[in-house]
């Protein structure tokens, strides 16, 4: 049975089926009409007001009650034209199929089989009563034989009919079994996936963080280098002093000291001091840049603050990358423009991108050089930074913002220090990134966002 077919679908048909026979009906009445009390039209009357039941039981939904009623009045007008007027016409075989297929689709088995019971009885009852003159109709031989070809030709429709439904419902039925299964399987895969995006996350997250913890660690190797050249001058510095030191007090000691002496002592000293004091300055500048960076890295609040100064605390900071490297790094941003954001997220997005130029666009490049160009447009602050590098293929330049996406996977890169760049953008600084060729070679970064974010 179409049990799963839309209730609205159901309801269409059988009403379309009503007034269709309701619109036949009203054109036969009009034809025949020549008394209102004649026989014949008080019964097409009847069946017109007859036909009205089913159509109040489908505006209610009882879409069964409504088509069974609607084959029992359909068989009952068939009977009665065939033995009020045509007798074993094609009536029989052209209404039949109707009442057939309404009661595979909708309606019930059993009140098929015994509507067929009826109609049958009713096909041999006429064809007997013609056969003996008890009745009378056009055309006249319409007896026994004609009752029998119209038996065999209604048995077969109604076979016909009723395995093509039979047909129809068990494909239907085998494809909702395989709706059904393959909505088990969509759900069964969703769930899946959903535990594998989670995985996925965890998975973005903990790299998230190693790239972090991977360009802290290199920064701190890289300020860990620098600090030792001063610190080692410092040293070297100190012990000369010291061994000087202790060869003048030994000379004191046995009284044989000369002027020449001492003063060639002091011009050591000093020369011994002035070294240390500066390598040592050296020194403790540097250490003050990586705790600024350390408190931009941890402070999670905005601030205003003007933009020059703090940027160039933060490339001071990644230095040995940029000497390693042997890079060139020049700054245009007026010393007017202030902004209202995060300043760890701005220390953060610098790094990186210094990061990356120095490790992916300088293999073999002379006076290689990177260029940070700020300005201010109305509330919008604009960072264009570019490097005139081997720059991108179309390919990277495509993906490079992609989580895990990376060229240099085999030599330890995880694919998220651009995407980290991405993200803090677009969620922390509310801007855009967009990444072009630099002619006539290397790669502009153009970063755009609002010069004050939204307390």
């Amino acid at each position: 049975m179409f049990r799963d077919v839309p209730l609205a679908n159901k309801k269409k048909r059988i009403i379309e089926v009503f007034w269709g026979i309701q619109i036949c009906l009203g054109v036969i009445f009009l034809i025949t009409f020549n008394d209102l009390y004649e026989p014949f039209t008080l019964l097409i009357t009847l069946f017109i007001g007859l036909f009205f039941i089913p159509f109040l039981l489908v505006k209610n939904n009882k879409i069964v009650g409504a088509t069974n009623s609607l084959i029992i009045i359909a068989t009952l007008l068939m009977l009665s034209f065939v033995w009020q007027n045509s007798g074993l016409n094609d009536e029989v075989m052209l209404l039949f199929p109707l009442i057939t297929a309404f009661s595979i689709l909708f309606g019930s088995r059993k009140l098929l089989r015994i509507v067929f019971a009826i109609v049958v009885i009713n096909i041999i009852l006429l064809g007997v009563l013609n056969e003996y003159g008890i009745i009378q109709h056009t055309p006249p031989e319409g007896g026994i034989l004609t009752a029998i070809f119209t038996l065999i030709i209604f048995v077969l429709i109604t076979f016909t009919l009723g395995k093509f439904g039979t047909d129809l419902s068990n494909a239907l039925e085998n494809l909702n079994q395989h709706q059904n299964k393959l909505e088990e399987n969509v759900a069964e895969r969703t769930k899946e996936l959903e535990v594998k995006i989670i995985e996925l996350n965890i998975a973005h997250k903990q790299l998230n963080e190693a790239e972090k913890m991977a360009s802290l660690g290199r920064l701190v190797a890289g300020i860990s280098h620098e600090i030792n050249t001063p610190v080692g001058v410092a040293v070297t510095a100190a012990s000369h002093l010291q061994v000087k030191t202790q060869e003048l007090e030994k000379r004191i000691s046995q009284g044989s000291i000369k002027k020449s002496e001492l003063e060639q002592f002091i011009e050591t000293s000093i020369q011994s001091s002035l070294l240390i004091n500066s390598n040592l300055q050296r020194a403790a500048d540097l250490i003050g840049d990586f705790k600024n960076l350390a408190v931009l890295n941890t402070a999670s609040r905005r601030s205003l603050f003007l933009l020059k100064p703090v940027m160039e605390e933060i490339i001071a900071t990644v230095q040995p990358a940029i000497q390693e490297a042997k890079v060139q790094l020049i700054i245009h941003c007026k010393d007017t423009i202030e902004v209202f954001h995060d300043q760890g997220a701005l220390a953060q997005i610098l790094i990186n991108l210094i990061n990356n130029s120095c490790i992916h666009a300088f293999p073999s490049i002379q006076n290689a050089t990177i260029k940070i160009d700020v300005n201010q447009n109305g509330s919008d602050i604009s960072i264009a930074y570019s490097d005139n590098g081997i720059g991108l293929t179309d390919e990277v330049a495509e993906k490079i913002f992609e989580p895990f996406y990376t060229t240099k996977r085999n030599k330890g890169g995880t694919g998220l220090g651009m995407n980290i760049v991405y993200n803090l953008i677009k969620q922390t600084l509310l801007g855009s990134i967009k990444v072009k060729k630099n002619k006539p070679s290397g790669t502009i970064f153009q970063i755009n966002f609002p010069q004050k974010a939204p307390e």
